[in-house]
């Protein structure tokens, strides 16, 4: 990546209207879902965190973090298809994760992010959400 496009990253962060409400939503986004209950799949964990939660990490400057989970830019379409293949074929309860996506899609909101915050909102819902549908939101 470039100096111009986290320069690019940086204004947009800051422009962001910091208030309380906005900070927390970040925040709490920022975490990830580490749902640790027995017999809770840590690959649906690690598809949720690497979907939803690097992107805001990335969203905010958090690089490091991203690039070790191979989020980047333009991301592999294979990898996302994986994480994808892994939510859609759940046998665990996405309601566990009620909470976690609330947190995404206001978050996302809040940075702009509304392809993202869409795909989190449906899961919540549990509306379906095709492989399109996060590739878009893994470009905005």
């Amino acid at each position: 990546m470039n100096l111009l496009f986290w320069k690019k990253k940086a204004t947009q962060v800051r422009d962001v209207a910091w208030n309380t409400r906005a900070i927390y939503d970040v925040a709490c986004a920022l975490r990830g879902p580490d749902i640790c209950e027995p017999g809770s799949p840590m690959a649906l964990d690690d598809a949720l965190k690497y979907l939803f939660t690097a992107r805001i990490r990335f969203a905010v400057g958090v690089a490091e973090y991203a690039q070790k989970l191979g989020v980047v830019r333009n991301p592999k379409r294979e990898t996302f298809e994986l994480h994808y293949a892994e939510i859609i074929t759940r046998a665990f309860p996405m309601s566990r994760y009620d909470h976690y996506l609330l947190h995404i899609a206001d978050a996302a909101l809040v940075l702009g992010l509304k392809k993202l915050a869409s795909v989190a909102k449906a899961l919540f819902m549990d509306y379906t959400v095709t492989l399109e549908m996060i590739l878009e939101a893994a470009e905005e």
